[in-house]
């Protein structure tokens, strides 16, 4: 299943590149590069926020696959340094190895320096040590 959804990631890549985005929203795009092979750091985020109502819409290839589209996310920390948002992608199920493994939730939180737009993400499974990250940039619109 891990090998699927990488192909599904891959092909969903550019469809997360082109969804709209409100006309109030600002608009980061993120690519990414995990920091070991687990695989759930994704290489593109689509972080949209509408700065007047706070709505916070997160989509990747991850989020593609397993929910078809844009879910919610939210302002964890803003000031006049970064701004970190964060979402939970919940009901995860994968098969690895031939062992079916599930949690209730992962867990991320990307950092977005203002000054350089570079990034790093962290990621976790709800119930387990497991901790994923990477690092990249961003590119600011809106």
């Amino acid at each position: 299943m891990k090998k699927t959804i990488l192909a599904t990631a891959a092909a969903a890549t550019a469809a997360v590149l082109v969804l709209a985005a409100p006309a109030s929203a600002k608009t980061y795009i993120c690519k990414l590069t995990e920091q070991g092979k687990s695989n759930w750091i994704p290489q593109v985020v689509r972080i949209d926020h509408d700065e007047k109502s706070g709505k916070v819409t997160v989509i990747d290839p991850l989020i593609k696959h397993y929910k078809e589209e844009p879910i919610a996310g939210e302002v964890a920390t803003a000031n006049s340094k970064r701004i970190t948002y964060a979402w939970t992608l919940d009901k995860i199920t994968n098969k690895h190895g031939g062992n079916r493994q599930f949690t209730s939730g992962l867990r991320y939180r990307i950092t977005i320096q203002r000054a350089s737009n570079k990034a790093s993400i962290w990621a976790q499974p709800n119930g387990y040590a497991n901790q994923f990250r990477g690092k990249g940039s961003c590119e600011a619109r809106g």
